[in-house]
C-alpha cells in the first residue's frame, strides 16, 4: 500500500509540475486554438512507450544510464532554446482564430517529449531517481 501511495504522489507531483510540454500546449492553445492544444497534449501517448523500451534496453545493455540522460538533457536544452527563440520572434498578438485552417504541428511536441530527460528518469531504474 505504501508503494502505491508513493507512486501516486510522485506521479501527481510530476504531472502538476509545469514543464516544457505544458508550456507548449498552453502556447498552442492560446495562439492557434483548442484543437492544436489538444493534439500537442496527446504527444506523450506517442512517445512514452518508445521511451520505456529504450530505457529498458539501455539498462539491460549498459546498466547505467546517467550519461544518456545527460546527453538527452543537453540536446533537449538546445532544442528548447531554439523553440523559445521562435516563440519570442513570433507576433505579439495572440489570436486563436489564426490557427483555423493551419496544419496541425504534432511533430514539435513529439520531439520535445523525446528530448525531455524526465520520462527517461521516470521510466528508468529506481537508482536513477535518487
Amino acid at each position: 500500500m505504501s508503494f502505491a501511495l508513493a507512486a501516486i504522489t510522485f506521479g501527481l507531483v510530476a504531472g502538476l509540475n509545469p514543464g516544457p510540454l505544458g508550456v507548449y500546449v498552453i502556447h498552442q492553445t492560446m495562439s492557434k486554438g483548442y484543437l492544436h492544444g489538444l493534439v500537442a497534449s496527446c504527444t506523450p501517448f506517442l512517445t512514452d512507450l518508445p521511451i520505456l523500451i529504450l530505457v529498458v534496453l539501455l539498462t539491460v545493455k549498459i546498466g547505467e544510464q546517467a550519461w544518456f540522460v545527460s546527453a538527452v538533457s543537453f540536446a533537449g536544452a538546445a532544442y528548447l532554446a531554439r523553440l523559445a527563440y521562435r516563440m519570442f520572434k513570433s507576433s505579439d498578438r495572440i489570436d486563436p482564430s489564426q490557427g483555423e485552417g493551419q496544419k496541425i504541428d504534432w511533430l514539435t511536441g513529439v520531439k520535445m517529449n523525446f528530448l525531455n530527460p524526465v520520462p527517461y528518469i521516470f521510466w528508468g531504474p529506481s537508482e536513477a531517481h535518487t
